[in-house]
């Protein structure tokens, strides 16, 4: 990996005359063929995103570079025989292939194209110590699932297996972007996975100029690593009036205790409300009618191994949450022993999202692991758990439950005279979400960079 100095670096621009750098690069009156590029998948993987964690034992690797649309951006890969000819030639496209590495895939150890980088631009890197300089292709960047993807030693293409750079002509470009159209471009989800896995790299193996504490001329502009919105959902959780009698206790101080709601299904749960105690020191069922302490608990969200899980009703919100986002999670809470707090609803936890997990869509093989791996998680605790089942997963260091509580609500009085409630003005105002939050459904979402700074404020964030 190179030490990423960005002295003398140049990014090409179409409406500059005469760039003594880029002399010699076609980028006008593109022809509609191209070439194949090569990578490495990571293994550790089901998107079709580069080898970061180095699994192939052939380096941390950052090309493709699809955080910006760039090909040989950080490193020379197939560079003068494939990547600067590509540059010099009046070809349109550079389609990315690999080899699938995912074990429960179809295509598992096939060489499949699973998208493109159609050609508008480049960037120079001068010379550093004894490495040449280069330049690397930039353009738009459009990356496909492996569901999608298209091998290529099958018709109408038939290349050899052995391929890792090949010319496309004009009759396989044309049946390669015809697979293509409709489906749908996954490059953010992909974008997301490489963040993902690479947190799990010491700061030296970063496959980020920027996380290597180097610059990057992207990093504010272009660059999706950077850019990408980010959003919070906001979900009801623990015991309240409706399932389980009561609300859990609010102190003076502004701390709580989370007490989960009772278990209804056949569990492996051992623990009761009797037998758990709370942050302040005692049993959760000092705060329960006595009728409650021999239930067992259903601890949804867990804040031990960080996972959250559901049945079907909110699958599809949940899946809207992507890597990164934010889960908060809400409670009902009533002061205990003072009168200094109203009762309400108060945010008293997050996951930073790591994973969505929806089992419906795994392999047998693949839910039996995932239900090790979370078997903590009170829905996969059940005797009878259900294959619909989604579980969400929280990013250690960066999912928590709170140490005070956040009030989010104000009493409103409905047409009926009964009170409920809804989102207070100052919440309404910060987040950008109204109206009644008594149940957890639907769950409202903060969206837009200005209701979202403001929430990742409020969580000292």
């Amino acid at each position: 990996m190179d030490d990423g100095r960005m002295a003398g670096m140049v990014v090409y621009d179409p409406r500059k005359e005469g760039e003594d750098q880029f002399e010699g690069l076609t980028f006008d009156a593109l022809e509609e063929k191209g070439r194949f590029q090569y990578f490495f998948h990571c293994p550790a993987s089901k998107l079709p995103v580069r080898d970061v964690l180095n699994l192939h034992r052939q380096g941390h690797k950052t090309e493709p570079h699809i955080e910006i649309g760039a090909e040989n951006y950080q490193n020379r890969c197939y560079y003068p025989n494939n990547i600067l000819p590509h540059l010099k030639s009046a070809e349109k496209y550079l389609f990315l292939f690999t080899m699938c590495e995912d074990p429960f895939h179809c295509y598992y150890k096939r060489k499949v194209i699973v998208g493109y980088i159609e050609k508008s631009g480049s960037v120079y890197s001068p010379p550093v110590r004894k490495r040449p300089d280069r330049y690397a292709l930039k353009g738009d960047v459009r990356i496909y699932s492996f569901d999608d993807a298209i091998p290529i030693d099958e018709p109408p293409l038939n290349y050899s297996w052995y391929t890792r750079t090949h010319l496309v002509c004009e009759d396989d470009t044309r049946a390669i972007l015809g697979r293509f159209s409709g489906r749908k471009d996954i490059t953010e989800a992909c974008v997301r996975e490489i963040q993902r896995l690479d947190e799990q790299n010491p700061k030296m193996y970063k496959t980020c100029r920027v996380l290597r504490g180097q610059n990057c001329p992207f990093q504010k502009t272009e660059c999706r690593r950077w850019n990408l919105p980010r959003k919070a959902m906001l979900l009801r959780v623990g015991i309240d009036k409706g399932n389980g009698g009561v609300l859990a206790p609010l102190f003076e101080d502004g701390s709580f205790e989370y007490i989960p709601i009772p278990e209804t299904e056949e569990s492996a749960e051992e623990r009761t409300y009797e037998t758990t105690i709370g942050r302040n020191g005692v049993p959760l069922s000092n705060y329960l009618p006595k009728r409650m302490s021999q239930m067992k608990l259903h601890f949804d969200p867990e804040f031990e191994t960080l996972s959250y899980g559901d049945m079907p009703s909110k699958k599809a919100y949940l899946k809207k949450l992507n890597y990164g986002d934010l889960l908060v999670f809400y409670a009902g809470l009533t002061p205990y022993g003072h009168v200094g707090a109203p009762e309400g609803l108060y945010i008293i936890g997050y996951f930073t999202v790591d994973e969505v997990i929806d089992l419906s869509d795994l392999t047998p093989k693949e839910r039996k692991m995932r239900v090790v791996r979370f078997s903590n998680n009170a829905h996969l605790k059940r005797t009878e758990s259900d294959d619909e089942t989604i579980i969400v997963t929280g990013k250690p260091g960066q999912s928590r439950l709170l140490d005070r509580a956040i009030l989010i609500s104000a009493p409103r009085k409905a047409k009926n005279d009964r009170m409920y409630h809804a989102v207070s003005e100052e919440i309404e105002n910060r987040l950008g979400i109204s109206g009644s939050i008594q149940r957890c459904m639907p769950p409202r979402f903060v969206e837009g960079k200005e209701s979202f700074e403001n929430l990742l404020r409020m969580l000292s964030l």
